[in-house]
């Protein structure tokens, strides 16, 4: 009788083997019946720690950290008694930053970037794998990311996005014929760099059709990158004022020499302490500009302000004092304002842009939502203190918006009291409305207006059911032949549009903090709001304030009259006429009408005058 021997037989235990960036050891099973096996590996990276074995068993991989940013693999074999196995043992690479998001649209370019791309982000330091390239376009000074490659070392290619929105939405990608902007995200040094980009003729291997600008369909051979050792910022400026700062500290710190292209268009430039540089005078008063302030500029058409300099660290500290101040952002890309102003805490009151638009975190109103590079930012504290623009935890939503100047996050769109986006008088105020003010008289939709004497509209916002800031305009000092918006110490005139009715009111506010009349830089907190609902008015006749004295009042009350006034009414809250007496006065003159009100009802009313042009003139009045 003859007996079979057992057959020999090796497996490994495993599918398949993968490892971490880190360094580390690494084990894996081996079955078998043969009496000695071996295991073996080439890779300088991954050493075999127990090379022999007999049976079943285990090895044991001593494995050295991945340094870049690509996956690296191995094959381990394991040998003995005339049979073979291998596996691979598969390394990520280290984590690749992303510093930009990419915003695809409808239509797009190709970029290709070849293995022989030649960089140098100075210094003779080129791309390595991991590195991201960006390609961005403009939306007023600001800079957005439509798209990005993380850099292979090998042949390959990638989308930009072409402007696919109709006015009057923002822009979301490149303009036909719009010049590509290129930069460079260093990962080993966390750097970003604006490079100059050099690309293919036109023809090249029968394939390029464009060069450094966009077109539909388009396709680009990207041959070089080469960074500046300076950097520079291109600031949008609009026609009138703006409040600019910088991320660059500008080689030549001079203030008329950094305005000397644009001097011409210059009116007026000027920082938070009201001291100014006027070009055409050849003053200044500023000195040097300071990277850690804002300023404020008024052109006289818009145009691009260029620096060029050293780029500041993003994260130096802004030295805050108590009250009202101009801030720098001196950062590269948008980030929240929340985030970014955290480090103040409660010393926080508000801060504003140059849209006027604002953040007060007291009542939880934000109508900034980004700050951008290129803005600069008027903040007030309760205390001294240092504001730090810390690093966040994750990445900055730095590019899927559509930053430009003045834009915060989304807000509805005012369609009865509709205020120019581009209104910018140089100086402003906010007046909250906390929501349960509102509440009792309005709906969400429905808007508020702010009106001069003259029945100009300088201020508007639309109630959400949400806290409530409105920013209201003054006067622009500088243009003396014309009224844009309020005069110091003049009253806020106030209507409420509702929008189910389409009819207009007076809107009696009483304020605390404030006094009701209109300051550079007032936050007032409205804590009643009365909606004359009785008067009812069409849209478009402004109302003027009435002056009444004693206010509140028991038995006599002394009423300023106008110009040319007519007819006086008095009106409870819920809409009962309780007098009415006829007017005349002549167009020259003011006279004082005394009135008894001793036999009025106690409580609140509206005096309302009306002249012969028809223009409105209220006021509200408590009988005690």
């Amino acid at each position: 009788m003859t007996q079979a021997a057992v057959s020999v037989f090796l497996r490994i235990d495993a599918d398949s083997l993968r490892h971490t960036s880190t360094p580390g050891t690494h084990n894996f099973g081996v079955s078998s019946n043969c009496d000695a096996w071996s295991a073996s590996v080439t890779a300088p990276w991954l050493r075999v720690l127990s090379q022999t074995g007999g049976g079943t068993g285990s090895v044991t991989l001593e494995v050295d950290v991945n340094p870049g940013f690509t996956s690296r693999s191995a094959v381990i074999t394991v040998s003995g008694c005339g049979l073979s196995q291998s596996i691979a043992l598969i390394q990520a690479g280290q984590n690749i930053n992303i510093p930009w998001t990419s915003n695809p649209t409808g239509s797009n370019h190709t970029i290709i970037l070849p293995a022989t791309l030649a960089a140098d982000l100075g210094d003779g330091v080129g791309l390595v794998p991991g590195d991201v390239i960006g390609f961005f376009y403009a939306v007023d000074g600001a800079f957005i990311c439509s798209n990005y490659a993380i850099w292979t070392g090998q042949d390959n290619s990638f989308a930009v996005f072409g402007n696919d929105a109709d006015p009057p939405v923002q822009k979301n990608g490149f303009a036909n014929d719009e010049r590509f902007q290129v930069r460079v995200y260093q990962q080993a040094t966390d750097e970003e760099y604006l490079v100059e980009a050099t690309y293919a003729p036109v023809g090249t291997q029968g394939v390029v059709s464009n060069t450094d600008r966009y077109a539909t369909n388009g396709i680009s051979l990207l041959t070089g990158l080469e960074a500046d050792a300076s950097k520079e910022q291109t600031i949008g400026l609009a026609a009138g004022w703006n409040m600019i700062s910088a991320y660059v500290a500008p080689e030549e710190a001079n203030v008329l020499s950094i305005l000397g292209d644009i001097a011409d268009q210059v009116i007026l430039f000027k920082n938070d302490q009201g001291q100014s540089a006027i070009p055409s005078f050849n003053i200044n008063a500023v000195g040097d500009w300071a990277p850690t302030q804002g300023y404020q500029v008024k052109m006289r058409t818009a145009t691009e302000l260029v620096l060029q300099g050293t780029l500041l660290d993003p994260s130096m500290p802004i030295p805050i004092r108590r009250g009202w101040q101009m801030i720098a952002y001196p950062r590269q890309e948008a980030s929240s304002i929340v985030d970014r102003m955290a480090s103040l805490g409660s010393t926080l009151e508000i801060v504003k842009n140059n849209a006027g638009q604002a953040y007060i975190p007291a009542f939880g109103i934000n109508n900034i939502g980004q700050l951008l590079p290129g803005q600069g930012y008027q903040l007030k504290a309760t205390t001294t203190g240092v504001l730090s623009l810390m690093e966040l935890d994750a990445p900055p939503l730095s590019s899927n918006l559509s930053p430009g100047p003045g834009t915060g996050q989304s807000m509805p769109a005012n369609s009865h009291f509709v205020l120019d986006s581009n209104f910018n008088t140089g100086n402003n105020c906010q007046i909250v409305f906390p929501a349960d003010v509102l509440e009792p008289s309005l709906a969400p939709g429905d808007e508020l207006g702010y009106f001069t004497p003259e029945g100009k509209l300088c201020g508007a916002g639309i109630f959400t059911g949400e806290n409530l800031a409105i920013t209201v305009w003054g006067d622009d000092l500088g243009t003396e032949s014309v009224i844009e918006g309020l005069r110091t110490g003049e009253e806020y005139i106030a209507r409420a549009w509702r929008r189910i009715e389409d009819v207009e009111f007076p809107l009696l506010l009483v304020h605390d903090p404030g006094d009701g009349r209109y300051g550079i830089d007032d936050l007032e907190i409205v804590v009643e709001a009365d909606l004359a609902t009785s008067l009812a008015f069409p849209s478009g006749r402004a109302t003027v304030p009435l002056t009444v004295f004693p206010n509140p009042a028991d038995e006599e009350i002394t009423i300023q009259l106008p110009p040319a006034a007519v007819q006086m009414k008095i009106y409870a809250m819920d809409g009962r006429e309780l007098f009415q007496q006829p007017v005349a006065t002549s167009s020259d003159s003011i006279p004082a009408l005394r009135l008894s009100v001793a036999r009025l009802p106690r409580g609140a009313a509206i005096i309302y005058v009306t002249d012969l042009t028809g223009r409105q003139y209220v006021a509200r009045v408590l009988l005690h």
